[in-house]
């Protein structure tokens, strides 16, 4: 039980680093058209490459029949 609320904290802040990159993301759509806009992207953080293994122990196949 102690394994499944270790990953929440990382979960956590690699989901808030991809919501506020999709803000940024959609921003850079909504203005695309705008005379000398110039688009914007966030930094990859750290804790945002371990969502990617972190996300994989979680969905991993416990039993072959799922």
């Amino acid at each position: 039980m102690s394994d499944l609320f270790s990953a929440v904290g990382s979960l956590h802040a690699a989901l808030d680093y991809h919501l506020e990159r999709h803000t940024v993301l959609s921003s850079n759509v909504a203005h695309v058209d705008t005379p000398g806009f110039h688009p914007h992207d966030l930094r990859r953080v750290e804790s945002a490459e371990s969502f990617d293994s972190a996300l994989n122990v979680a969905m991993e196949r416990t039993n072959g029949a799922h």
